[in-house]
């Protein structure tokens, strides 16, 4: 199992329990009947978060593939001073496959920076949809203030920002450690 599929799949069981919670309120949902399944639960639970962090996966890396060719996606990279070195031509996988065959430490680097870049993008459509999710779910409750509902709002919105640069710098950094670690695989580096 990785990490970062675990860790995916956790945020996003937080947000999609904000939603349930949301939804059908929590008289709603009734879990004292699981009492005494503990370790069935428990091995149910970790599967399915696993499952769900695979699924957001995939979705993070496609949105993030599509909102980098968008109007926005170059706008914030030129806003952020990120000046579009992290595209690569079309043969990236073959490079990277060929770094990883040569093995060695920058391999082992640059699988950890993939990884990161995982957690990060992926964190950025959790936090996305942990957003709505969860003002669903507080604004259902009238014992909640506006004031910790703001500070939520505000909180969740600038760790989404957070998260998109936070991955898309990853990205840069990546890519330029591959096209290096592919010069310097065929120089004996």
């Amino acid at each position: 199992m990785f990490a970062e599929i675990l860790i995916v799949g956790l945020e996003a069981a937080a947000w999609l329990a904000l939603l349930i919670l949301g939804v059908l309120g929590r008289s709603g949902v009734d879990v004292h009947g699981l009492k005494g399944w503990d370790a069935l639960v428990t091995i149910v639970v970790v599967a399915g978060v696993y499952a769900l962090g695979i699924v957001v996966d995939r979705i993070s890396d496609s949105l993030g593939r599509w909102l980098e060719s968008t109007s926005f996606g170059k706008r914030f990279d030129t806003y952020v001073d990120l000046k579009g070195d992290g595209v690569l031509p079309e043969d990236t996988r073959e490079k990277r496959f060929a770094v990883m065959q040569s093995g060695g430490g920058m391999a082992q680097f640059l699988e950890y920076q993939r990884s990161r870049l995982r957690v990060a993008r992926a964190s950025f459509v959790n936090l996305a949809l942990a957003l709505p999710s969860g003002l669903l779910y507080f604004l259902r409750r009238p014992d909640i203030s506006w004031g910790p509902i703001a500070v939520y709002g505000v909180a969740v919105s600038l760790l989404t920002v957070a998260s998109y640069f936070t991955a898309r710098r990853i990205w840069m950094a990546y890519t330029r450690g591959l096209q290096q670690a592919y010069d310097l695989r065929g120089k004996g580096g």
